[in-house]
């Protein structure tokens, strides 16, 4: 049950490429492990949180707070927000994270569409037309090396 006044909703995704697997880091998945540990021994007791989505089907939330109850998105968005704050990076949302890592896959070099699949876009002309200037670089770094190529063939 989320706190007074609210309600947790389960919905699916809004296209099916927003359906995707995730790689998880070793550190996450053992996190999320001792997570599963912890709720198959809550659920032995009747403790194990739960959560009905809109098909009536009983879920496990992920996220539940020190009284068991789960976590809602505006608890979320405060959380972050004040550790963002607190780490002197001002505030921070999901869009602000997932905006982060998206740019930050592009700065590392990674290709349009593995970032397309990576947010989930419906297509590539999404991914570009929301990150374009993030590939600008990689545009100069490829005149860069294509002037490079000329100047050694010649």
């Amino acid at each position: 049950t989320p706190g007074l006044g609210q309600k947790s909703v389960l919905t699916m995704p809004k296209n099916q490429s927003s359906m995707r697997r995730i790689t998880l880091s070793p550190q996450t998945l053992a996190a999320f492990k001792t997570l599963r540990k912890e709720r198959n021994e809550q659920a032995l007791t009747g403790e194990a949180p739960s959560v009905v989505d809109r098909r009536g089907r009983v879920c496990e939330p992920v996220f539940v707070n020190e009284v068991g109850r789960t976590v809602t998105v505006g608890t979320l968005r405060a959380l972050l927000n004040r550790t963002g704050k607190t780490a002197g990076i001002g505030n921070v949302n999901p869009h602000r994270l997932r905006h982060s890592y998206a740019s930050r896959l592009i700065a590392r070099g990674i290709d349009v569409a593995t970032v397309s699949r990576a947010l989930g876009h419906s297509s590539v002309a999404v991914t570009m037309q929301v990150y374009s200037h993030g590939f600008e670089s990689q545009v100069v770094h490829a005149d860069a090396l294509l002037a490079e190529l000329s100047e050694a063939t010649s």
